[in-house]
Order: structure tokens, then sequence, then C-alpha cells
């Protein structure tokens, strides 16, 4: 099982059944990204703007968010939201 922070999130057997569905690799540091990214999602810190982008607010400070959006090789580096 994964953890972020203290609270379960994800365990390894969804976790690489999310990367296969996704054909990502199953490598450690790809499956950890797949749990912190549930985590953000099961503490309701991503909010959905369209098919290309959404806001995440920080799970350390959260007066801080960062706007995602999706680019020809994946999602640019996020910028904060002031």
């Amino acid at each position: 099982m994964f953890t972020s922070g203290c609270s379960l999130v994800i365990d390894l057997d969804d976790a690489r059944l999310f990367a296969q569905h996704f054909q990502l690799d199953e490598d450690r540091p790809t499956l950890r990204c797949i749990a912190r990214a549930s985590a953000l999602c099961h503490h309701d810190l991503v909010q959905y703007l369209n098919a290309s982008s959404f806001i995440v607010r920080s799970q350390n400070n959260p007066d801080v968010q960062y706007q995602m959006v999706s680019g020809e090789g994946g999602y640019e580096t996020p910028q904060p939201i002031h």
C-alpha cells in the first residue's frame, strides 16, 4: 500500500493496473506518482477546468494553487497561481 502523508491512498495492484491501462512504466517512481495523484483527488485538491487543464491546491499550503496545462510532451511544469 502506498501512503501520502499518513493516509492510505491506493494499493500496489491498483497502481499497476492504472499504469498498464494507460501504458505507463510500472517502475517505482511512476507508481508513486500514481499514488500521489490518487491522494490529491481523494482529498479534493484537484479542480477540473477542461480536457487539457486543471487546478491543483498545494498539500503543504492550502493558499497556493497550481494550474496544470497539457502540452505536446505531457503536462507542463506547474506555475503557482497568485
